[in-house]
């Protein structure tokens, strides 16, 4: 009997990154995308995230506590998510022709753990961690830009409990804005200036951008 060999699909999935600091609206335009893509053709995931280990470290690194982590040992918490996520659902889903999604990525170690504390002598470490452990760079990075003061104002308007970076204060806010922005200089990104923008235009814009990369 002959045997039948089933094709296999040989294109691969887009990464897609969306990133943004306190109050950017982020949340909101990843909601909407799931509203609006495909679920058998997108896969929607987070940083830290994605998987149980992953999801574990994330709560290690939001809660607020009353005693200090060095942000060496943070950064090397997060991408050792990272590593688990990317190599248990990132890596995977594209190579089976399903295109991933993730809300926040690398850019957001850099902004929170070597600008946000201004802890310049990490960046070596975190250059080589991108280098030799981030094996899948994204297809395109959206990152929402937005006048920090703003952003925060926004924040405190949601009246919700404040996680442990979100509590801290403008000077440090303004810091990761600058860590973003240094960040996602590399690769292929767009960047979206919203403070003139109101949420639904933010909202749409986003959609179109990422419709638009994927063909859909």
């Amino acid at each position: 009997m002959k045997e039948t060999k089933i094709m296999e699909n040989k294109t691969r999935g887009k990464f897609i990154v969306v990133e943004g600091g306190e109050g950017s609206g982020k949340g909101t335009c990843i909601e909407n995308l799931k509203l609006h893509l495909p679920g058998d053709r997108v896969y929607f995931t987070r940083e830290p995230g994605g998987t149980p280990f992953a999801e574990d470290t994330r709560k290690v690194l939001l809660a607020k506590r009353g005693y200090l982590i060095d942000p060496k040992a943070e950064l090397l918490l997060a991408y050792g998510a990272r590593i688990d996520h990317l190599g248990q659902v990132v890596i995977p889903k594209t190579k089976s022709g399903i295109h991933v999604i993730s809300d926040r990525f690398y850019h957001s170690s850099d902004a929170y753990q070597i600008y946000g504390p201004e802890r310049f002598d990490l960046v070596p470490l975190s250059d080589f961690l991108k280098r030799e452990v981030v094996t899948l760079k994204p297809d395109l990075c959206i990152f929402l830009d937005l006048d920090t003061e703003k952003a925060l104002e926004r924040m405190r308007a949601r009246g919700q409990e404040l996680d442990h970076f979100e509590s801290k204060d403008i000077e440090y806010h303004k810091r990761v804005r600058q860590g973003y922005l240094k960040s996602v200089e590399e690769g292929h990104h767009q960047i979206l200036h919203i403070d003139d923008m109101s949420k639904d235009e933010v909202v749409a814009l986003v959609l179109k951008t990422v419709k638009d990369f994927l063909e859909l």
